[in-house]
């Protein structure tokens, strides 16, 4: 499976979870096919930095309550903000861009400007500071 096609799965598994008001895992669990290591890799990364990444959507999607937004916005934002915070192998633009395509496909009509805009300042201030994951920054690893 690629990459693209493993963070659709992650978001709509994302969603699925909102949606029903249940853990990831539990969500994982009544999967009769099992999803690709990408997309568990993903999940489980969300999971574990749940409140921080929660608290990046709240603090910089400005004028939006997270639990007013869209249920796929979130499914979304969650996504690429994990995939942003758990290394920094896969570029930047390709997190927004492929994340925006799925807004168009899945959300709103004024989705995909919003999460561009908020994954936007989101990746400048982890992709320039530093990983969640306790990694040197981007810069650092570049000098």
């Amino acid at each position: 499976m690629k990459k693209t096609d493993s963070r659709e799965r992650a978001v709509l598994l994302l969603f699925e979870s909102d949606s029903k008001g249940q853990s990831v895992a539990l969500t994982l669990e009544s999967l009769e096919v099992a999803p690709d290591n990408y997309v568990v890799e993903l999940l489980n990364s969300f999971v574990e930095f749940e409140d921080k990444i929660n608290g990046l959507i709240t603090e910089n999607s400005k004028g939006w309550a997270t639990e007013r937004m869209p249920a796929m916005d979130r499914a979304v934002l969650r996504m690429a903000i994990t995939e942003l915070v758990r290394d920094a192998k896969t570029p930047v633009g390709t997190v927004i861009s492929e994340s925006v395509s799925l807004s168009e496909r899945y959300s709103t009509s004024e989705s995909p400007k919003f999460i561009n805009g908020v994954l936007g300042t989101i990746a400048h201030k982890v992709r320039g500071v530093e990983l969640l994951t306790g990694n040197k920054s981007v810069t650092d690893q570049e000098n």
